[in-house]
């Protein structure tokens, strides 16, 4: 068993933004100094200044910290432990005979850290299930939309898919004709729904003190995959058209 010091009672160690709190950039200046804190008789020294971690929620900034010797007070106390993936309920039971063995008559309680981040961020978990189910039911109606649109445009030009094939337009040029018309469009939806996408993700993110910086990267991955997605039916349908007998085509009112 380790051995403390009664002297050892009167070291603290703080974070970096209590050294820079307190006056000292540079957190080597930190060490060595006295504070008095309000409320004890003690004079305290600085042994040692750690680096900022996160303990709530990244809505909120890193606060100030102050960690006091175990000694100065009986405090309830936690042990942190690293788990290996694999049986739980296995190395639980052997932590509590442990337990059992050392500190007879003192209740076994524990939990799980990745349990208590799920709690914290309860309500973004939700958000992104929410955000995945609209997204999939999103895309599948703006492929409907597509499908119904190029369909009604291929009923309502199949006559002049029949004479462009009579006068010598290849497959591919009128592929082509029909991908431009419906690209286009895609591309002015995308205008429009990348600067509304952006304003209502800054300004979700803006409630965080601690988050990631908006690119348009995935705004323009978004818009190349539903572009791409869109050409291929297009060609899909617009083979299909092309490829009939312009005889038949024409008979089309």
């Amino acid at each position: 068993m380790p051995v403390y010091l009664q002297g050892d009672s009167a070291k603290i160690v703080i974070n970096e933004t209590q050294s820079a709190a307190l006056g000292w950039k540079d957190p080597e200046l930190a060490v060595g100094r006295q504070l008095r804190i309000q409320g004890s008789p003690l004079v305290y020294t600085v042994c040692g200044v750690i680096s900022d971690f996160h303990f709530g929620s990244m809505r909120g900034r890193i606060s100030p910290i102050t960690y006091f010797n175990v000694n100065l007070a009986t405090n309830f106390r936690y042990f942190s432990m690293r788990l290996r993936p694999g049986n739980i309920d296995k190395t639980i039971t052997a932590l509590q005979k442990k337990w059992t063995a050392l500190m007879p008559g003192t209740p076994f309680e524990y939990n799980f850290m990745d349990e208590a981040l799920q709690r914290v961020y309860k309500t973004e978990l939700q958000l992104k299930k929410a955000s995945y189910t609209a997204t999939v039911l999103a895309v599948i109606i703006v492929l409907l939309g597509v499908i119904g649109l190029v369909s009604l445009s291929l009923q309502k030009r199949t006559r002049e898919i029949g004479i462009r094939k009579i006068v010598g337009a290849s497959v591919s040029a009128i592929i082509g004709l029909f991908m431009k018309e419906f690209l286009v469009i895609i591309l002015a939806a995308g205008l429009i729904a990348c600067p509304a996408a952006w304003f209502i993700m800054h300004g979700w993110l803006n409630g965080y003190a601690y988050r990631v910086q908006l690119t348009a990267l995935p705004f323009v991955l978004a818009v190349s995959l539903l572009g791409i997605v869109t050409a291929l039916l297009i060609t899909g349908q617009t083979i299909k058209v092309a490829n009939a007998n312009p005889v038949k085509s024409l008979r089309t009112e």
